[in-house]
């Protein structure tokens, strides 16, 4: 009986291709390399005008889609922490203070009051 189910698992191994088992492993490689080269082109293009701070990087396989967190410094002072869609090219969350150095905070279509909040409603970007 061991022999035959030993023999049996051979032939399985043999048939099983080993491109099918890496594949989709592969696929998932390919779109983050691609994540972060495009969130490197949007850097490039914000750091014209603003300094840029990039924190995190993240390609999310369940959502399909490229996320940044980046800090954005203006001329004016102020500073901005922003999560941004790069593939849309648009920030869906944000916080931080603006030019009268009043404390904003939204995040997915909420309003939050600190940045504790603003972590919790967006942490789930960033992992899959």
């Amino acid at each position: 009986m061991k022999t035959t189910l030993c023999s049996l698992l051979a032939v399985f191994a043999i048939l099983i291709p080993k491109t099918s088992i890496a594949e989709p492993d592969k696929v998932k490689y390919e779109l983050a390399r691609e994540c972060v080269k495009d969130v490197s082109d949007y850097v490039a293009e914000r750091e014209k005008r603003y300094t840029v701070i990039l924190s995190r990087v993240h390609y999310n396989a369940a959502l399909n889609k490229c996320f940044a967190e980046l800090a954005t410094y203006t001329n004016n002072k102020s500073i901005t922490a922003n999560i941004v869609d790069i593939l849309e090219r648009r920030p869906i969350a944000g916080y931080g203070y603006d030019d009268n150095k009043t404390f904003f905070c939204w995040a997915l279509n909420s309003k939050c009051t600190k940045d504790d909040e603003f972590k919790a409603l967006t942490e789930h970007l960033f992992s899959d």
